[in-house]
């Protein structure tokens, strides 16, 4: 796509004939288009003068690089709520779970996107909202899959950020059509994003919520579900115990509302999953939840004696299982059920007075 721009052509040329113009020895793997929105190509230009795999290997680094500076923001962020051992070994299992390596392998961008997503929720905790909106613009430009974060922050009014990352967005995607062109902008939203979501919308890897509901009975259904989900999860955030809960829980749901979800976007989920681990205070019942999310987090622990497709089920399974433990749901529940038995003690205390 890259060089592609450089060179003057299409940009949504498909990418086999693009590799076999400038690489034939890449072979012919997709035969469609880019999926990635045109604003990336402002960042990504810089790497069309180099080979597929010294780009690869660059961007690689630049993905490590983001890993590192996103894990010591967390780190900084969350040591006052627990040891630096418990978040330290959230890190490092990280690094070796499947998502990370994903990432990697395909030269994919989520590991700069858990970056732009923690400087995000960082700004907005500390009160800079345009900082957290800039944050939040580039984000969405190259990745349109955060529009969840974006959703929450406008139903809790909390418009400085918002606007902030819309003019940002239309700024960068202001400079693409200056460069590119309007038809290039266009032909992304109108006609590639949708076909990408078509195509790969029956994928057995692919765990979005619309896409898992679109192969059961059919597209209806799938938006259903994403509808239903998103209003389910933005119930739980306005009801979290604090922002840190409600933005993680967004970040969560953000993974599995789009058209398309793949396991490297799990990789996002760091900071969420760090939080988790510095609760003080755990229920049984979330000890149980956190017990099974571990196990759905494993895939060589069950891949061995379940159906392809039932496998490619188990990442939605624990991002819903994830938001559902972020709410401390079970852990109110549990508090009612007391707040419940002493207002039944103190009615029998005063009959029996």
């Amino acid at each position: 796509m890259g060089k592609a721009a450089a060179f003057g052509l299409p940009v949504y040329t498909p990418l086999a004939e693009l590799a076999r113009i400038f690489d034939p020895d890449l072979g012919a793997f997709h035969q469609h288009s880019s999926a990635y929105p045109p604003t990336t190509l402002l960042f990504f230009r810089i790497f069309a003068d180099l080979s597929y795999i010294r780009a690869l290997l660059l961007w690689d680094i630049i993905e490590l690089i983001s890993f590192v500076i996103a894990s010591l923001l967390i780190l900084r962020e969350l040591r006052s709520r627990t040891t630096l051992d418990r978040l330290a070994l959230v890190i490092v299992a990280s690094v070796l779970w499947p998502p990370f390596l994903y990432d990697l392998y395909h030269g994919q961008l989520m590991m700069t996107i858990l970056l732009l997503v923690t400087g995000t929720w960082l700004s907005l905790k500390s009160g800079r909202d345009n900082v957290a909106g800039i944050f939040l613009g580039v984000l969405l430009a190259l990745k349109l899959y955060a529009w969840p974060i974006w959703l929450f922050l406008m139903l809790k009014r909390k418009y400085r950020p918002v606007i902030c990352a819309i003019v940002v967005f239309l700024l960068l995607n202001f400079i693409t059509i200056i460069w590119l062109g309007l038809d290039s902008v266009l032909e992304y939203y109108l006609h590639v994003a949708p076909a990408i979501s078509l195509i790969y919308r029956t994928h057995t890897l692919n765990f979005s919520l619309f896409a898992l509901g679109a192969t059961l009975v059919g597209a209806w259904f799938g938006a259903i579900l994403v509808l239903l989900v998103l209003v389910l999860s933005l119930g739980l955030a306005w009801r979290a115990p604090d922002f840190d809960h409600a933005f993680m829980i967004m970040v969560a749901v953000a993974i599995i509302a789009g058209p398309v979800s793949w396991v490297h976007y799990l990789i996002t989920l760091l900071p969420a999953l760090c939080l988790v681990v510095s609760w003080k205070e755990m229920q049984m019942r979330e000890k149980v939840l956190i017990a099974i999310l571990f196990y759905l987090a494993v895939p060589e622990i069950y891949e061995s004696f379940l159906s392809p497709r039932m496998v490619a089920l188990i990442p939605a399974f624990f991002v819903l299982g994830l938001i559902l433990l972020l709410s401390r749901a079970l852990a109110s529940q549990n508090v009612i059920d007391k707040m419940l038995s002493r207002s039944t003690q103190r009615v029998a205390d005063r009959v029996g007075g």
